[in-house]
């Protein structure tokens, strides 16, 4: 085949992600596949900047074959804590309430300003065993670069 592209360029169909999601499944032996949130922290959304990082943080997950549950992003500053942001208590009762497995942020910082509230994130992340996946930086020209996830 002529062409620069390669095959993880090409679009998928929507019967090629069923299909994909079906040998997941079997393969995996398990009725259902992980549950993620998507999360960022967006102070100039909307923004294009800010639709692809959703974007990356969807893709990101989408090729790991997990089931985003759903998507939140607030506008707030970083150093706004998470209790005062206006979507955060909607991430944190899907972890709650055992919906989620895991959660898709571009980075930690986006929800946990200095060190002792990192200990303290991850220290609720373990709590209720649910990971962080940190993708870095979603730009257009990139989905998403290294992933650098906590478990719990």
């Amino acid at each position: 085949m002529g062409g620069t592209g390669s095959l993880l360029d090409m679009p998928r169909t929507e019967a090629d992600t069923s299909r994909r999601r079906t040998l997941a499944d079997a393969a995996s032996g398990f009725p259902e596949r992980t549950r993620v949130v998507l999360y960022a922290c967006l102070p100039d959304s909307p923004s294009p900047a800010a639709v692809a990082t959703m974007h990356g943080l969807r893709v990101h997950a989408e090729a790991r074959d997990w089931v985003v549950a759903a998507e939140h992003h607030d506008h707030s500053p970083l150093t706004i804590p998470r209790a005062e942001r206006q979507q955060w208590p909607e991430v944190e009762l899907l972890v709650l309430s055992g919906a989620v497995e895991g959660m898709v942020v571009p980075s930690e910082a986006e929800i946990a300003h200095s060190p002792e509230v990192r200990q303290r994130l991850r220290d609720w992340l373990i709590e209720h065993r649910v990971f962080a996946a940190y993708i870095g930086k979603c730009d257009a020209g990139s989905a998403s670069t290294t992933a650098d996830e906590v478990a719990g």
